[in-house]
């Protein structure tokens, strides 16, 4: 990765900070977003928040408390400032990322971004290829019994 972001001379901060200032605006965005797109919006947050779960679990710290502090310092903070907010292992709380020197390169994680989100419109979009022409919003599931 070193070698990514020394050719493309473009890094974000690391620690799963743009990771979690995505799925805060996402979030945002889910608001004005109806139906099941918007629980499609809401799931690739917390996908997105996922990363910065498994992140401070891995470095050892307590999972639900970093995310709960980085909700509450992403909601604080707002713009540019908010992108370099990450999880601190050490205590939990919030790291500037960019003054602890802990970066990544952009490509990586834009092209994860953009991966799931092409995977995340194939899925939303199974229901019509399956199921041409029929309206799944009514669809009661009925167990099958012998």
């Amino acid at each position: 990765m070193t070698g990514t972001a020394a050719i493309d001379r473009q890094v974000l901060p690391g620690a799963g900070a743009p990771a979690m200032a995505v799925a805060t605006d996402l979030r945002s965005y889910a608001a004005s977003v109806e139906g099941r797109e918007r629980l499609a919006v809401e799931a690739f947050a917390d996908a997105l928040v996922d990363l910065v779960r498994v992140l401070a679990g891995n470095a050892g710290g307590d999972p639900i408390e970093a995310v709960t502090t980085l909700r509450t310092a992403h909601a604080d903070v707002d713009g540019p400032a908010a992108l370099g907010v990450g999880p601190d292992a050490g205590t939990d709380g919030p790291l500037d990322a960019w003054d602890a020197g802990v970066v990544e390169p952009r490509r990586v994680f834009s092209q994860a971004v953009e991966t799931a989100r092409a995977t995340t419109e194939r899925l939303t979009t199974i229901d019509a290829v399956l199921h041409p022409g029929v309206d799944l919003g009514e669809f009661v599931s009925e167990p099958h019994r012998e």
